[in-house]
């Protein structure tokens, strides 16, 4: 059976790892304000490690769809999979890269 990918399926699941991962990464910003010890994240680079860390859980939640938030609270019936054409895999994938890079610049510039 070959399913089209649902897009506001997708964009929805994305938006609520953007939500997840920038909560987050707010909690982690704000545990280590004020901080000059035990940090690696400087406070001029918070903003940007904390957008890497929203786009980064965007590009996860509408990769893996119900199966990140839902794992095993299905007893019996098991969350369908996400349907992915290539557009939105590659899409999902590169928006998590994206992400990551963003995280991965702010810990360089610290």
């Amino acid at each position: 059976m070959n399913r089209k990918p649902d897009w506001v399926a997708w964009v929805l699941q994305g938006l609520a790892g953007f939500a997840v991962g920038g909560v987050l990464g707010f909690a982690f910003v704000v545990k280590t304000a004020g901080r000059s010890r035990g940090t690696f994240v400087a406070d001029d680079q918070k903003s940007l490690f904390l957008l890497g860390l929203a786009v980064t859980g965007f590009g996860i939640a509408s990769l893996l769809g119900d199966r990140l938030w839902l794992q095993d609270s299905y007893r019996h019936l098991a969350p369908d999979d996400p349907v992915h054409n290539p557009a939105t895999k590659f899409a999902s994938i590169a928006i998590g890269v994206v992400g990551a890079a963003l995280v991965l610049c702010a810990i360089i510039r610290s």
